[in-house]
């Protein structure tokens, strides 16, 4: 799968020496480490070599490598940070999948026929939730994205089939 992935964001600069707060989204955060370095959208902005990260209130505190001081933290600006997506490990779990993977997945019913495709996937706390794209609907319905609501997803193939019980809504 191409592509680039987001896996942090620029938030702020932190203190004299050059170090900064970001916010990380991948479940491990030293997974920023490994995966460094991190890119901005814009690749005239450079890369961003990530060379420690420690706990603070407001996210992580990451120290760059070739940034010392504040002035030049500052210069980075705010934004978010990326990776290419081969860059990421393989996933060990059976039946874990990264977000990045699901989205544009078609959507098919029981039947294998095609209802709409995954645009989003959340997670406000209770689990993840596929966003699905419906056209005949203005508002796109959450599925959750558990193996009695998705029993199959193929990724080869792009999509993902619903379970009896979750089409009632859509």
């Amino acid at each position: 799968m191409a592509g680039k992935v987001c896996v942090a964001s620029l938030v702020k600069p932190h203190g004299l020496q050059g170090e900064v707060v970001i916010k990380i989204f991948t479940q491990e955060p030293e997974a920023v480490l490994a995966l460094s370095p991190l890119s901005f959208d814009d690749p005239a902005r450079g890369l961003l070599h990530v060379t420690a990260i420690k706990p603070a209130k407001e996210g992580f505190v990451a120290r760059l490598k070739n940034i010392g001081n504040r002035n030049q933290a500052e210069a980075l600006g705010k934004g978010l940070l990326f990776v290419e997506r081969d860059s990421l490990p393989d996933l060990e779990e059976e039946d874990s999948y990264y977000h990045v993977d699901l989205i544009g997945l078609r959507v098919l019913d029981v039947d294998g026929k095609e209802i709409g495709e995954v645009i989003r996937v959340q997670n406000f706390g209770a689990g993840d939730l596929l966003e699905v794209r419906i056209s005949e609907r203005k508002q796109a319905p959450f599925v959750p994205f558990t193996r009695d609501a998705v029993p199959l997803v193929d990724l080869v193939e792009g999509y993902v089939q619903l379970g009896p019980d979750d089409l009632t809504g859509l």
